[in-house]
């Protein structure tokens, strides 16, 4: 196995000054909007650039957490010679459009938990970069206690427990990385306007799994 050197990473928390507070604040007047349209070329079949990038982009350059039409606005801006290219029918543009909104929460919630677990664990070292995102499935890296951890955050759902285990498959595993998958059902979680965010209860849940850790 491979060995994980998180700091060969950029943090892009580093150049994110938004706090948790101010993530919440941006977040009570947004209102959630879904496509009921599922287009299967676009749902399996292409592989198209990284939403995720986008977000963080957006998130680093404008300061503040893109609405769903800004973040899927953004996100064509950002990766236009990629369309231009590819020319794709108006129903599988409808449908990247409906998989970016699906998407667009869980972004929401990681960048805001990320933010608080920053806030909180001040004798740790929180790192997020899309690059162990992308490539290996690591939501956040966290140097706690001469540990690194490596936290996946997922909703508890059937479809979202496929899509976790399909990650594994993907990604190698490193020896000096300890995995936390951390599955949350939102029942009882913190609510902002439309949202369902990690809060306190999970952060006290996340370091409990921390220190359990041998």
């Amino acid at each position: 196995m491979k060995i994980l050197n998180p700091l060969q990473y950029k943090n892009m928390f580093d150049y994110i000054s938004l706090s948790s507070m101010e993530i919440e604040e941006q977040l009570i007047n947004f209102k959630l909007e879904f496509y009921k349209t599922r287009n299967k070329v676009a749902e399996w079949q292409l592989k198209i650039p990284p939403f995720i990038t986008a977000f963080y982009t957006y998130v680093w350059k404008q300061n503040k957490i893109p609405k769903q039409h800004e973040l899927w606005h953004w996100y064509v801006a950002l990766n236009n010679e990629y369309f231009i290219v590819h020319d794709y029918a108006d129903e599988i543009i409808k449908g990247l459009q409906a998989r970016v909104y699906r998407t667009y929460p869980s972004l929401v919630r990681d960048i805001h938990f990320i933010t608080y677990i920053k806030e909180h664990l001040h004798d740790a070292c929180v790192v997020y970069n899309t690059n162990p995102d992308i490539e290996d499935g690591i939501d956040i890296l966290i140097i706690y206690r001469e540990k690194l951890f490596a936290v996946n955050l997922f909703v508890n759902t059937q479809r979202s427990l496929h899509g976790r285990m399909l990650k594994q498959s993907r990604h190698a595993k490193y020896e000096n990385v300890i995995t936390i998958d951390f599955p949350v059902s939102f029942t009882g979680s913190k609510e902002i306007g439309n949202f369902f965010l990690y809060g306190e209860k999970e952060y006290e849940a996340l370091i409990e799994m921390m220190n359990k850790t041998k």
